[in-house]
């Protein structure tokens, strides 16, 4: 997601933020990962749309009449709900009341069928919000709200707008139901350069029950960060081309055995942090990080034997993730910032001296922040800063990675700036598009909920008339990456990458992908070895089946795909 996936077969990531159209359809994956849009309309929902808009907009000018630049947290838009913002005739169910439950304004909405949409449409003007990265809000009281029928669903308070180059997307957080007091929703969401039509849509879908929603609105998160003028001058490597796999576990000798034998010459051991919580003490932890040295050792000496170096990812931090929304928990809670920086202090200190095999320290995979951070902690991007901070005190060399908030997902980089620390990588992770990298995976995913099956090449949700999906568009997709390293003229490193077994085509797609970063000159990981049969380049690719782990007699053609690079590998000693 992007990036949604199944890391494992033991740990099923229940997918809550799939985003669709208030009338339904098919969720695809978002570009910062915690949304998503959707090519369907919400023509099909039993919805009516307001003749004008009941909004506000916050004001970017100063008392002076100058202009005020806006700053993250600002209101961009509102829902007046002093006055009734409903059109003439909204849907069934749905009303406004001057005083709720709590005896403030809000939209009640009591539908009695799961099999529809009751919503109501609202226009907004969109244009305003172009290019930015916003949080849409709403305070939400549920009572009997049934499960949607798909995850996408629930109670609704979705931004939807039409884009040239994405077709209608739609943005909400899925999975909203039950029974529950007043609670704010959120979700970050990217409001394309080319937005235009934006309609709020309020209410229910697929799901039945009674709801009243109350403060919608929509907050800038960020802006398009400003960088120098993109430089077409080619970069080069400046180092020995790294090309590896991405690793988890401790059968050191007989996995760096066979992965020498491929001739790859980098793996990203993957460090799972979520095993300690905020609540553990001081020699909990300590007994805790131990451990991980005892692991990180066996990894170096069996890489450094093996003529490979060794990325060391934070896979999960500590604390881990939000079951719901996928959000690292680390963003909520000032005792798990000081233990994530307190664990790379420690990581640098230990393997100072003794660095040779280490590519990176890969601070934070797939940082997923909801929302705005409370006051006195640091955000996605200023708890690495620390970090790198932290571990420049101790180690002055070894390069650091950092990722963008949104699953690393290309798109985010459009937010981020050069840090201001020594031989520093930017990290990308490819899944895209997610209608053919993970088609299947997933119950309401791929031809599993009925959805046509994506072939590569040919168009992301497999009609005819889809968006093209082929090389040019995998380079589209990966352009904000490749601005920024031209701009900025700094490394980058696909730290992952891959595509479900059975996506057809899935030996092209990666093919495709890995000669885009061959000749942007990017080092890469591909996700993954032997950790889940639906990733491993081993297993055949049919007969479909998410726990099934078909051993082919030859050699499959993914597999060949990526060993074609592997074999051009060279020590990096």
């Amino acid at each position: 997601m992007t990036s949604f996936r199944l890391k494992t077969f033991s740990t099923f990531l229940t997918v809550l933020l799939l985003l669709a159209g208030c009338g339904g359809g098919d969720g695809g994956n978002g570009s910062s990962g915690s949304t998503s849009s959707s090519s369907s309309s919400s023509s099909s929902s039993s919805s009516s749309s307001s003749s004008s808009s009941s909004s506000s907009s916050s004001s970017s000018s100063s008392s002076g009449g100058g202009v005020t630049a806006l700053q993250p947290g600002d209101v961009l838009w509102a829902l007046d709900l002093s006055t009734n913002p409903l059109p003439a005739k909204p849907p069934a169910g749905i009303t406004w009341t001057p005083s709720g439950p709590d005896g403030e304004p809000c939209i009640a909405v009591d539908a009695d069928a799961t099999g529809k949409s009751w919503c109501a449409e609202i226009p907004l003007d969109v244009v305003p919000m172009r290019g930015m990265q916003v949080v849409i809000e709403a305070d939400i009281k549920m009572e009997n709200v049934t499960q949607p029928s798909s995850t996408w669903a629930g109670v609704m308070a979705q931004l939807a707008f039409d884009s040239a180059t994405r077709g209608t997307v739609s943005l909400n957080k899925g999975n909203i139901c039950g029974t529950a007091d007043w609670d704010l929703a959120n979700l970050t969401a990217d409001v394309t350069d080319d937005a235009t039509h934006g309609r709020f849509f309020l209410g229910l879908t697929l799901c039945s029950g009674k709801a009243w929603i109350k403060n919608v609105r929509i907050r800038l998160l960020r802006r398009a960060a400003v960088w120098p003028a993109v430089d077409p001058a080619p970069l080069f490597r400046t180092h020995t081309p790294m090309r590896g796999v991405m690793l988890r576990g401790t059968r050191f000798v007989s996995d760096f055995t066979v992965l020498k034998g491929w001739n790859v010459n980098l793996v990203s051991w993957q460090l799972y942090g979520s095993k300690t919580t905020a609540s553990d003490d001081d020699a909990t932890f300590q007994a805790w990080l131990n451990g991980c040295f005892q692991d990180l050792d066996l990894v170096l000496s069996n890489a450094l034997l093996n003529g490979m170096k060794v990325n060391i990812v934070m896979q999960t931090p500590v604390g881990g993730r939000d079951s719901t929304t996928q959000a690292m928990l680390l963003f909520s809670d000032a005792r798990l910032q000081e233990r994530f920086v307190e664990m790379w202090r420690q990581i640098a200190s230990h393997c100072a001296g003794r660095n040779q095999p280490i590519y990176a320290y890969d601070l934070l995979s797939e940082p997923v922040q909801e929302g705005f951070v409370a006051a006195g902690l640091k955000d996605w991007l200023n708890i690495q800063l620390e970090a790198a901070r932290a571990i420049r005190q101790v180690d002055h060399d070894t390069p650091i990675i950092f990722q963008v908030d949104g699953f690393d997902g290309a798109a985010n980089f459009k937010y981020m700036s050069v840090v201001d620390i020594p031989n520093v990588i930017y990290e990308v992770h490819m899944y895209t598009p997610h209608s053919f990298t993970h088609q299947g995976i997933y119950k309401d995913w791929g031809a599993a909920n009925g959805d046509p099956v994506v072939t590569y090449p040919g168009t992301e949700n497999g009609t005819p008339t889809g968006k093209p999906l082929n090389k040019d568009s995998l380079k589209a997709s990966l352009k904000p990456v490749r601005d920024f390293q031209l701009a900025n003229r700094v490394p980058i490193f696909v730290g992952e990458f891959s595509a479900a077994r059975w996506a057809p085509g899935a030996d092209q797609y990666l093919a495709d992908v890995i000669s885009i970063f061959e000749e942007y000159g990017w080092d890469w990981s591909y996700f993954t070895y032997r950790e889940a049969p639906v990733w491993s380049l081993e297993t055949a690719d049919l007969p479909y089946g998410i726990l099934l782990n078909p051993v082919p007699s030859v050699p499959t053609a993914r597999f060949k795909a990526v060993q074609f690079w592997f074999n051009q590998n060279q020590s990096p000693y």
